[in-house]
């Protein structure tokens, strides 16, 4: 995982509007830092555009499989 996206849900489906890039740390606890802190940069910008789309939306990341699911802090 190398990033979070803000998705917005339109026309029954999730659509990426963002992607905030996602640092990747040399062990586990500093990946988990630099994670919380792209997760803290996706609120902020979620915060912010909840005034511009009437749809709902979301922080998501990518899974293995290839599709979305959403992310947790």
């Amino acid at each position: 995982m190398n990033r979070l996206m803000i998705q917005v849900f339109r026309c029954g489906e999730w659509r990426n509007v963002t992607t905030i890039p996602l640092e990747t740390g040399h062990n586990s606890r500093d990946t988990d830092t630099k994670y919380a802190r792209a997760y803290r940069e996706a609120m902020l910008m979620l915060s912010r555009w909840r005034g511009y789309f009437d749809e709902p939306l979301r922080i998501a990341e990518p899974t293995i499989s290839g599709g979305y699911k959403e992310a947790r802090p």
